[in-house]
């Protein structure tokens, strides 16, 4: 498999409370030929969809409303198999020590 049909495959799921950002991220990755892209604005939606989507990684920013991305982070990694290897990219302005 090529590296541009494992980025074609890739399952991508964003999760971020700006639309915009999302907007923004969707098109990129589309542009670049990312065929499964699943989005939430609520992080709550995320966990609901996880087992189904099986995302190959998460896009997914910190401050949210309901379920931050610590919270996130947290559910996810007893959401994954202790064998499996998910990536996470935090997409933040936070510039704190704590982000």
């Amino acid at each position: 498999m090529t590296t541009s049909e494992i980025v074609r495959d890739a399952r991508v799921h964003i999760v971020d409370d700006q639309p915009a950002n999302i907007v923004l991220l969707e098109r990129l990755l589309r542009r670049h030929g990312v065929r499964h892209i699943k989005s939430t604005s609520d992080a709550r939606m995320m966990l609901s969809d996880f087992a189904q989507f099986r995302p190959d990684i998460v896009l997914l920013d910190l401050h949210m409303p309901y379920l931050d991305g610590f919270a996130l982070l947290g559910h996810l990694k007893t959401l994954t198999p202790a064998t499996a290897y998910l990536p996470i990219l935090v997409l933040t302005a936070d510039a704190s020590s704590e982000a």
